[in-house]
């Protein structure tokens, strides 16, 4: 049997935390990027956070939070995606929970 290539077993996963979340009331965009960081890091994967906030046209506050693997966005992809400011955050990699 062949080994599965990193990538696509990343983005396995990925598309099993975006497909859960759909059921879980609760699991909004930071909800899933935490939970997918970390499945992602218990399977060797090294992953980037991104939390971004943008004004809406209403002037309220919106924000968003995103997971990147391999220069590409993973879990959170959004229309306009650019639109969001990214935050500095630390690396929560380093928490054990």
């Amino acid at each position: 049997m062949p080994t599965p290539h990193p990538q696509s077993e990343a983005l396995e996963v990925a598309n099993g935390i975006t497909k859960a979340g759909r059921y879980v009331n609760d699991a909004t965009c930071l909800v899933r990027a935490l939970a997918g960081q970390m499945m992602l890091a218990r399977r060797g994967f090294s992953t980037e956070l991104k939390i971004g906030v943008a004004i809406t046209s209403a002037k309220k506050l919106d924000a968003h939070a995103w997971i990147v693997y391999d220069n590409r966005v993973i879990i959170g992809l959004v229309p306009n995606l650019e639109r969001y400011a990214v935050m500095p955050i630390s690396d929560i990699t380093a928490l054990h929970v």
